[in-house]
């Protein structure tokens, strides 16, 4: 699976998830403040992986 591939999948598990989210589900709010940070790292490098490959 090539690098591309793998953020590919990883930008699916975080809409995944997304689309499941529910605002009235209980959770702690460092690990969500973790997890939303963690994603936003996740996506940032898939964006830049995508320039790369834009730029080829």
């Amino acid at each position: 699976m090539s690098e591309l591939d793998e953020h590919l999948v990883r930008v699916q598990e975080i809409a995944t998830r997304t689309r499941a989210f529910q605002v009235n589900e209980g959770s702690d709010p460092k690990e969500f403040s973790k997890t939303v940070v963690e994603d936003i790292g996740a996506l940032a490098d898939a964006v830049a992986e995508l320039i790369r490959h834009a730029k080829g």
